[in-house]
């Protein structure tokens, strides 16, 4: 029997766009309640017609995932929100259909963190993962024999569809007070296929007390969690529009996700859902060509604090800085921060050396994590390379243009440090390289044909880099060294 303890599950995209669920070897060991769960996952991805990612959208976990893994549970999660916010849910039940919100698709293209099969995720393959995440629901719960409310209990206890009360924000810039907050609800589906909106005070009128305690059950559980949403209940104003200053707005809008755990929806204006109304730094390299030798061999750059694509003066940064509200009109924009957000913006520059001597830089968590000349961790035994690879962050990109200097293990180094796992363990990649030198004896036989045909090394390692010399990404190295790995010229 295999031995799971020093092993976890990943995600390899095939030719044809399906997932296939493996097992990598990790450094730590895993926990026999951890093996066993993710055992019971790998045999729900084996099972034909299994809905395992859908189920697992639902599902919240105290450890990590590999990456490959976790880039599509966390798109299986964006359907189960997108599924928890749509309204008349119990009407619609298996003809609810649950569209992609705008811009998804090709946030998770650019996301894309490396893996077996990468070059197979497109936007299709999303669109179509999408649909069947919607075939699942539909299947689901027209064999379910409750309401939708128990059918979400059943998969996760704290779930909450949304129910039919609606939250509204919108703003009046010719005011004082620029913001107006308003209550309805859902009367029923229109003529359009979508929900009729009425003012939450004509409730009173025409539902009894039952009805109305039913209607308004997602607004209580908000208030459990909200002294905002409390005290509008307790002074009679949740039903009556109101008029708001940017410090109400601004508090109302902190507390969204909480209303939206609960089941009201929210209707806001778009700059607080869109990234691009809070300033973010931007950094551009410049066109001109540095000299090989002194101070102007660095590439010029451009550093710059950015508002929707727009560059933000020092005067608008300093006027951000000076607000004593927490949104600030910038540029015909509300904007969302507040002094200590802008002082976070931070960016470090360093060097391989000064890695291992600054042990804080191991302390933040960093948000991209860039490697020029990365060439210089190609050997894993060395401190230098060591210290780097213990650095945390979210995003890795690996810049060099002699990925193989010495020899083709070179490049397993580089890709430990981008996806560690992805071509196994070093052992194992060396072999396979030792492997490939060996076939490599005919004169017309080509490193692609080789690795396709080496039988020594895991299949895995075998897709990636026979996908890698075919496509020529690793055409810039030293010809010398690789000459004997490159595909012969027709």
């Amino acid at each position: 029997m295999t031995d799971r303890t020093k092993e976890q599950p990943i995600v390899s995209v095939m030719p044809d766009q399906v997932l296939v669920l493996e097992w990598e070897t990790v450094k730590d060991t895993v926990s026999p309640d951890r093996v066993k769960y993710l055992q019971e996952i790998a045999q729900s991805a084996e099972a034909p017609g299994n809905d395992w990612l859908y189920d697992l959208g639902f599902k919240q976990f105290s450890w990590d995932f590999s990456a490959a893994l976790d880039y599509f549970l966390r798109f299986s999660r964006c359907f189960i929100r997108a599924l928890l916010k749509t309204t008349e849910l119990e009407t619609l039940r298996q003809d609810a259909v649950i569209d992609l919100p705008a811009g998804l698709v090709s946030d998770f293209i650019s996301a894309c963190p490396m893996m077996a099969g990468a070059e197979y995720v497109t936007a299709g393959m999303l669109e179509g993962l999408w649909q069947e995440f919607n075939g699942a629901f539909a299947r689901d719960i027209e064999a379910f024999k409750g309401g939708v409310s128990d059918y979400f209990r059943e998969k996760k206890p704290d779930l909450h569809p949304a129910g039919r009360v609606f939250f509204h924000l919108v703003e009046n810039k010719n005011s004082d007070l620029p913001f107006a907050f308003m209550t309805t609800y859902s009367a029923g589906m229109g003529a359009n296929g979508k929900p009729k909106h009425l003012p939450l005070k004509h409730a009173i009128e025409t539902h009894d007390d039952d009805e109305l305690l039913t209607l308004l059950s997602t607004v209580y559980k908000a208030a459990e969690k909200s002294r905002i949403v409390t005290d509008l209940i307790e002074s009679g104003e949740f039903f009556h529009p109101l008029a708001w200053d940017g410090d109400e707005a601004f508090c109302f809008l902190k507390e969204i996700p909480d209303y939206e755990a609960c089941g009201v929806l929210c209707r806001i204006p778009d700059w607080w859902k869109q990234s691009a109304a809070t300033p973010r730094v931007t950094i551009s390299l410049g066109d001109n060509k540095p000299i090989m030798a002194g101070l102007n061999a660095l590439p010029d750059f451009n550093a710059s604090v950015e508002l929707g694509g727009l560059a933000l003066s020092r005067q608008e940064v300093e006027t951000i800085l000076e607000q004593s509200q927490d949104l600030a009109f910038i540029k015909n924009k509300e904007v969302k921060l507040t002094k200590a957000q802008l002082n976070r913006l931070d960016l470090v520059i360093t060097s391989y050396t000064l890695v291992k001597k600054y042990a804080w830089l191991a302390k933040y968590s960093w948000h991209c994590l860039i490697l020029d000349e990365a060439q210089a961790i190609k050997n894993p035994a060395t401190q230098q390379t060591r210290a780097v690879k213990t650095l945390p962050a979210a995003h890795r990109i690996v810049m060099t243009g002699t990925p193989v200097e010495n020899r083709l293990s070179d490049l397993w180094s580089l890709f430990d440090f981008l996806n560690p796992g992805l071509l196994d363990n070093k052992t194992e990649f060396s072999g396979f390289a030792k492997t490939l030198f060996k076939r490599r004896t005919k004169r017309h036989t080509t490193a692609a044909e080789v690795i396709e045909k080496s039988d020594m090394a895991p299949q895995k390692v075998r897709n990636i880099l026979s996908g890698l010399i075919i496509k020529g990404k690793l055409e810039r190295v030293s010809r010398g060294v690789y000459k004997w790995v490159r595909p012969e010229p027709r």
